[in-house]
């Protein structure tokens, strides 16, 4: 298994027979080891979907998972695309996809593969906001850790999770949080608007080394490789 950093929220995940790409939004992307691809976006927010990912058609034999907030008015790649929604299980040839919601728009993927089980955060986030209100503030922490309550029965391997430079001194309460809870085998850091700075400030493994960080320096960058 190799997972390649796109930019933003967006990664390539190649196993040994597909590959599966996670809120890509720009074309092109680093060549993949296989010709069979499944394009999953979480949401229709620009910075985790975007249409030229239906350019990938022309180059393998792509499979698109979409959230069901993302319209394809137009598209004439209908065909190759399944819309997915929240609190749903789905079979696909080569893993097992459940959905669960997010604390801002669409859905969060948790992927039970065979040679991992791994889950992308989407826009699900701890949005703690210091221009808010405390009340908004406290309605979002309650909201995420009852997702982050939903995904703790099931085991992660991998797991993408936001750590957002905007929220100043809390872009880190969500990644805490969830490395707290469910203890994931690896974590891997996104959605930090190109900071690679802040990256730093993390730890390099969280509840005392049972959870291992894996830090990102560029776009396009292979990060883990089995």
């Amino acid at each position: 298994m190799k997972i390649t950093y796109l930019q933003h929220s967006g990664f390539a995940v190649e196993f040994d027979t597909f590959s599966v790409l996670f809120d890509a939004i720009s074309t092109p992307i680093p060549p993949l080891g296989t010709k069979k691809i499944y394009v999953l976006a979480s949401h229709a927010h620009s910075d985790h979907f975007s249409d030229v990912v239906f350019d990938l058609a022309n180059q393998y034999d792509a499979t698109y998972i979409l959230s069901d907030d993302i319209s394809l008015a137009g598209n004439d790649h209908a065909d190759q695309v399944f819309f997915v929604s929240e609190g749903n299980e789905y079979d696909f040839q080569d893993f097992r996809l459940k959905t669960f919601g997010s604390t801002d728009m669409g859905l969060s993927f948790y992927l039970d593969t065979p040679q991992a089980k791994l889950f992308h955060s989407g826009d699900l986030h701890w949005w703690h906001w210091y221009d808010d209100t405390d009340e908004n503030n406290l309605a979002m922490e309650k909201q995420y850790k009852n997702y982050i309550a939903q995904l703790s029965t099931l085991p992660v391997d991998i797991a993408f999770v936001p750590v957002d430079p905007r929220l100043q001194d809390a872009y880190d309460y969500g990644i805490n949080y969830f490395a707290k809870e469910i203890s994931p085998a690896i974590i891997i850091p996104m959605h930090f608007w190109n900071d690679f700075h802040i990256l730093k400030k993390l730890p390099a493994e969280y509840n005392s080394g049972d959870t291992k960080v894996v830090f990102i320096h560029e776009d396009n960058e292979v990060i883990y490789s089995t």
